[in-house]
């Protein structure tokens, strides 16, 4: 049998994905700020459109985002 350790280091919660309720998907930069990545029909502020940096995100609203956003040109 083998036993491996694996020490990880403990990085900051920031950047990371956040989603809430609506479906906003927004990249958390640090804590109320970010960038909207995805909106299906609701956006932040109703004027912010994707990839538009807010600083004032409620993000008390969010959880993680555990699956994956793609960025294409298509």
């Amino acid at each position: 049998m083998k036993s491996i350790k694996v020490e990880t280091k403990s990085r900051s919660k920031y950047p990371y994905l956040g989603i809430n309720g609506v479906g906003i998907i927004v990249l958390f930069t640090s804590p109320e700020k970010g960038v909207q990545l995805y909106y299906n029909e609701i956006k932040l502020g109703q004027d912010i459109e994707i990839g538009e940096y807010k600083d004032n995100i409620m993000e008390s609203k969010f959880k993680p985002f555990d699956g994956e956003i793609i960025l294409s040109n298509s």
